[in-house]
């Protein structure tokens, strides 16, 4: 499974006097997930941002940054700064400089830090035509990463209306690169490419080509205002692990109220030293909104592999579904349930089962638009097999089956301070991967919250946590202080710490998530 998500905000929509803009990403990838470009053996975390400020018209600076993280231990914090000056119409120069800090577990000349500054010079003679050159130079390192400087060159070439060509070579401390990509567009609504790419970073590759790089082909297609598909193949070439993927779907809106989807994908992949190896997986959805006030979803997907022996064969089910609709003026209900049935041909200690539930209601009584309040029951069975996540992305997390309760609520004193609070109980049984020995594991939890509006734009906040445990007599606490910048109307930006190892969500068992965050909060 993976879930993730893009943010984008432009500043004159934010309000802000200069221009530029700021995005937001995060995406979260589990053992098992595979696609057309990946094949994820390890649970994997990945967020960061990047924001770009035009100082005149001439000059820009861009910051960026991203964090990296896998359950096997790998880590990586990748940092970023660029100037950008526009010396005339046609000529542009950029500086810029980046950071490393990257470890990997058994492999120390993958483990260390790197400084790395660069130069890029661009001409840009008119709209349909760039073309540039760039240097890279390592001023610093450490532990075992090596140098990376690189040189090359590259363009940018809309060659006719219909047609637009990319190109980029170089050549460094860590081997050849390549990057190309055709693009053909003869109408808005059809879309056809091809590319290849050659990274010298990922494993396998190296400075004599043994990777051979991938190649990539697809394309999508508009039928009519209401039928759409897409198709995509990569042929991926590494020395001695080949694999060609392919993946097709369509999407069908027969009116305004329904949307139709479904998609096919298939892999193999040719292993001289873990075997040879095959994925199919096939998936339909239904989406469907008569109004405004009601909304219904589902999705259905099956995946089989297959490979040499019977470790790698596995077959998985899959399904998620939710509602949504309007019970009274005050009232709405929310329902939403997920599900995973994974089969392992190998041994029934891989097998795993994960259900989740829940129904919501939702009071939110239009005379009084201060108060808003949630009432939410959730059924939890989480069984995973001894190489599978739990439900939080926990490798050794326990098996459990949990009723939680909860309440939420919060009440706004004036314009300048909110109040809410949180009751939680949770009823569940719990046990090791490897036991079928489950025992009582009840909590309860108390939470209290304060957000105070102090200027335009933004907020500080406070929540005080109380954990109880029946069954040991004890009590957690846990507190977080933070402070919130509002990005419009339906969107704000997190910065705090978090004291205590007690989570808000009850189905949470082994809660170790402390320290500095940054989160990102749609309003709705």
């Amino acid at each position: 499974m993976a879930a993730g998500f893009d943010s984008y905000f432009d500043f004159e929509d934010l309000g802000l006097g200069s221009p530029g803009h700021l995005s937001f990403y995060a995406e979260r990838k589990e053992a098992g997930f595979w696609s057309v470009a990946e094949d994820i053996t390890d649970d994997q975390y990945v967020f960061g941002g990047e924001v770009t400020v035009e100082a005149s018209d001439r000059v820009s600076l861009t910051l960026d940054g991203e964090r990296f993280e896998t359950d096997a231990g790998e880590e990586a914090t990748d940092l970023g700064a660029r100037l950008a000056y526009a010396v005339n119409d046609q000529w542009t120069v950029t500086v810029g400089a980046t950071y490393l800090d990257q470890v990997t577990p058994g492999e120390p000349d993958e483990t260390g830090t790197r400084l790395d500054t660069g130069l890029k010079l661009a001409w840009s003679p008119n709209d349909d035509l760039t073309l540039y050159t760039f240097g890279q130079y390592t001023v610093s390192r450490s532990g075992g990463l090596g140098d990376d400087n690189r040189v090359g060159v590259g363009a940018e070439v809309q060659v006719t209306e219909k047609l637009r060509a990319t190109g980029e070579v170089s050549t460094g401390d860590e081997g050849h690169a390549a990057n190309a990509r055709l693009t053909w567009s003869p109408t808005p609504d059809r879309e056809v490419y091809l590319g290849y790419t050659l990274d010298p970073t990922r494993y396998g590759a190296g400075s004599d080509l043994d990777d051979n790089g991938r190649i990539v082909s697809g394309g999508r297609y508009q039928f009519s205002e209401s039928v759409s598909v897409y198709g995509e193949s990569a042929f991926d070439l590494p020395g001695e692990r080949q694999s060609l993927t392919n993946t097709y779907g369509v999407s069908y809106t027969p009116d305004a109220a329904w949307t139709l989807s479904g998609s096919f994908d298939y892999g193999e992949v040719r292993d001289e030293e873990d075997g040879d190896f095959e994925r199919l997986a096939a998936s339909a959805g239904a989406a469907w909104s008569p109004s405004d006030e009601v909304a219904a979803r589902a999705r259905l997907e099956y995946r089989t592999e297959d490979g040499d022996g019977t470790a790698q064969d596995r077959d998985t089910w899959m399904f998620a579904a939710g509602y949504t609709t309007t019970l009274a003026r005050d009232w709405s209900l929310v329902a939403d349930t997920e599900g995973l049935y994974s089969d392992s041909a190998d041994s029934d200690y891989r097998d795993g089962t994960y259900v989740r539930g829940s129904l919501g209601f939702a009071f939110r009584p239009i005379d009084n638009e201060k108060l808003n309040a949630l009432f939410m029951y959730t059924r939890l069975i989480d069984l995973p097999g001894e190489d599978q996540v739990d439900a939080n992305g926990d490798t050794d997390g326990p098996q459990q089956k949990s009723h939680v309760f909860s309440f939420n609520a919060h009440y706004d004193l004036g314009t300048q301070v909110t109040l809410g609070g949180k009751l939680g109980y949770r009823m569940s049984e719990t046990a090791d991967r490897d036991s079928d020995d489950f025992s009582s594991n009840t909590a309860a939890l108390t939470a209290l919250r304060m957000d105070w509006h102090v200027v335009h734009e933004w907020d500080l906040f406070g929540e005080g946590r109380v954990m109880y445990t029946p069954e040991t007599g004890t009590s957690e606490t846990g507190a977080v202080l933070g402070v919130y910048r509002h990005l419009g109307e339906h969107a704000k930006l997190g910065l705090g710490y978090e004291w205590g190892r007690v989570s808000d969500d009850l189905t949470d068992i082994n809660y170790q998530s402390q320290g500095l965050f940054v989160n990102l909060v749609g309003k709705f």
